[in-house]
């Protein structure tokens, strides 16, 4: 397997407009199920937990394979690591998987932590759907 063979795979997956907006559709549906799981049983459930988890793992990798595929991105990231965005989106989903490991380890405070960072990926999710409804875009690459 070749480096940066799974930001390939995504950029692919994401590269037709109907496909991504069916794979973010998906995205924002789980959550929503998720969320009204939640609000039924009134506490934080394993599964959003373990979203949060999956969401985060599928970030950091795709990132981790982008920098491994293309080695000037980390001196453009090292150049400006307070403004540059993919810095602050590694180290947000970082932070995100350690605050959902932590919860599924039983730590209330982490399964909070989880829950916040589970409604700002549902608001991101919901927001780039809206986007992509709003404005028609040939392609996202």
């Amino acid at each position: 397997m070749a480096l940066g063979a799974f930001a390939d795979f995504v950029d692919a997956l994401l590269y037709d407009n109907a496909r991504a907006t069916a794979l973010i559709a998906a995205l924002l549906g789980a959550h929503v199920a998720v969320a009204i799981a939640a609000l039924a049983r009134r506490r934080i459930p394993r599964l959003m937990i373990g979203l949060n988890l999956a969401v985060a793992g599928v970030v950091l990798l795709y990132k981790a394979s982008q920098y491994a595929a293309h080695p000037a991105l980390i001196a453009i990231a090292r150049d400006d690591l307070a403004g540059n965005f993919d810095v602050r989106l590694v180290l947000f989903e970082a932070i995100v998987a350690l605050a959902a490991g932590f919860a599924l380890a039983r730590w209330r405070v982490a399964a909070w932590l989880s829950a916040a960072a589970f409604v700002i990926h549902a608001l991101a999710a919901a927001a780039l759907l809206y986007f992509m409804f709003t404005f028609r875009i040939d392609r996202l690459i």
